[in-house]
């Protein structure tokens, strides 16, 4: 590991934003939409899948074991992806009987801020079929990036759902103001699949593109 992640699990603050940004940690939102992924979406055989802020992979494992055909995962931090993600595939994904095929033409990894990442998918011409992402959205500072990111790769036809808290202390963000922000934007539209009733209040909402 760099230093950089070394300080971020070092320190008493799950966030340093521009170097660690909690990559290393399960957050609550990754379950609520674990769940609701589970419950309501079914894969075709052509599918592709991008999980943002993909920290543990989780949710994009929870895809390529429900037969999408190809999952593409993205954290800020290199070493979150090579010490966390990719051996959460690995143990996850045991009885995949071609693991080579696996990693070679069903997955793929991204690192470092929304802005060079979409432009690394721009060049890449990827288009996804879903987006998920789960608690990514407690700095409004970085929503800008994150919807032009998803409006940059996000199939005509295609979904993204983000899970997170009502409100982010100390943060700032959290998904009301997301919320805001997504009603002014003049391509997205956005409805609530899911409220979980918590001391801060969760939810799960739908994105995609306007008729």
């Amino acid at each position: 590991m760099n230093a950089d992640s070394i300080a971020g699990l070092d320190s008493n603050s799950d966030l340093l934003p521009g170097i660690y940004e909690g990559g290393f940690k399960l957050w609550e939102c990754t379950h609520d939409l674990l769940e609701y992924l589970s419950d309501n979406i079914v894969f075709n055989n052509g599918d592709k899948v991008f999980e943002i802020g993909c920290g543990s992979g989780l949710l994009g494992i929870q895809c390529l074991l429900r037969g999408a055909h190809c999952v593409h995962f993205q954290d800020f931090n290199l070493d979150v992806l090579k010490w966390f993600t990719i051996p959460n595939i690995a143990i996850n994904c045991s009885g995949v009987s071609d693991k080579q095929a696996l990693f070679q033409t069903r997955c793929n990894f991204f690192f470092g801020d929304w802005r060079n990442v979409k432009q690394q998918l721009a060049e890449l011409n990827l288009k996804y079929d879903y987006i998920f992402s789960s608690e990514t959205i407690y700095n409004t500072q970085n929503y800008s990036a994150f919807v032009e990111l998803v409006k940059s790769c996000l199939a005509s036809n295609g979904v993204a759902f983000i899970a997170a808290k009502s409100y982010y202390f100390g943060v700032g963000g959290g998904m009301h103001d997301f919320e805001q922000f997504i009603q002014n934007d003049d391509r997205l539209q956005s409805s609530v699949c899911a409220t979980i009733d918590a001391s801060v209040p969760r939810q799960i909402i739908k994105l995609h593109f306007k008729a």
